[in-house]
C-alpha cells in the first residue's frame, strides 16, 4: 500500500509539474517518478515536456538578458552591458542577436578609453601649470575648465584654484594699470589734439588779421592816390 501511495503521489507530482512547466520542478518530479517505477510512456512524455520547458526557459532567459543589455546600453552602463551580454550568451542567444550589444559595448569601451585618456592628459596639463613659475591666469583658468569637464580629481582642481587666485589678483592689477595708462594716453592725445587745434585757430586768425591789414593798407593807399589825382586835376 505504501508503495502504491508513493507511485500515485509520483504520478500526480509529475503531471502537475508537466502542467506548470517549471524546469527544476519537472526534473525533481521525473527523478521521483523513476524511483517510484512510473511507466516508461509517462516518463517519455515528461522528458519531452522537459525539453520544451527548457527551450522556453532558455528563450525567456535570452530575451531577458538581451533586454537588460539594451537598457544597460541606453544607461551607458558598461559593467551592466558586459554582464547582460555574458548572460545572453550563456542562455544560448544567437550571434546576430548579440551583435548589436557587442557593437554598443565596443563603442562604449572606446568612448570610456577616450575619456580616460583625456582625463589623464587634462590632469597632466593642470599639474604642469601648478608647478610652473611662469603660469599665467588665463592658461590656468582654461586648464581648470578642461580638467573639470574631463572629470579630473577635485583635489588637483582645488590646488590649481589656490594658485589661480593670486594670479587673478595680479592680472586684475595689471589690467587696471593698463586701463589707467590707456585712459591717460587718450587724455594726453586729446589734449594734444586740442592744443594743435588751438594753435591752428590762432594761426588762422593771425593770417586773417594780416590779410585784413594788407587789404586796409592797399585801400588806404588807393584812396590816397585818388586824392592826389583829384588835387592834380584841380
Amino acid at each position: 500500500a505504501r508503495r502504491e501511495a508513493e507511485y500515485d503521489a509520483a504520478v500526480c507530482a509529475l503531471e502537475v509539474a508537466m502542467e506548470e512547466g517549471h524546469g527544476a520542478t519537472l526534473v525533481a518530479a521525473l527523478d521521483e517518478a523513476r524511483e517510484a517505477g512510473v511507466e516508461e510512456e509517462l516518463l517519455t512524455e515528461a522528458e519531452a515536456r522537459l525539453e520544451e520547458v527548457r527551450a522556453e526557459e532558455a528563450a525567456a532567459a535570452t530575451a531577458a538578458a538581451l533586454e537588460a543589455g539594451r537598457e544597460a546600453a541606453e544607461a551607458d552602463d558598461l559593467p551592466g552591458l558586459e554582464v547582460a551580454l555574458a548572460a545572453a550568451a550563456e542562455a544560448g542567444a544567437a550571434a546576430e542577436d548579440l551583435a548589436e550589444g557587442h557593437e554598443a559595448l565596443a563603442e562604449m569601451s572606446a568612448r570610456r578609453a577616450a575619456e580616460e585618456a583625456e582625463r589623464k592628459e587634462a590632469a597632466g596639463a593642470l599639474q604642469s601649470l601648478i608647478v610652473s613659475r611662469l603660469a599665467e591666469a588665463e592658461a590656468l583658468r582654461q586648464a581648470v575648465d578642461r580638467a573639470r569637464r574631463a572629470g579630473v580629481a577635485e583635489a588637483l582642481v582645488e590646488r590649481a584654484l589656490e594658485k589661480l587666485e593670486p594670479l587673478e589678483e595680479e592680472e586684475e592689477r595689471r589690467l587696471e594699470a593698463e586701463e589707467a595708462a590707456r585712459v591717460e594716453a587718450e587724455e594726453a592725445a586729446r589734449a594734444e589734439e586740442e592744443e594743435e587745434a588751438r594753435e591752428e585757430a590762432e594761426a588762422a586768425a593771425a593770417r586773417e588779421a594780416e590779410e585784413r591789414a594788407a587789404r586796409e593798407a592797399e585801400e588806404a593807399e588807393e584812396a590816397e592816390r585818388q586824392e592826389e589825382e583829384e588835387r592834380a586835376r584841380a
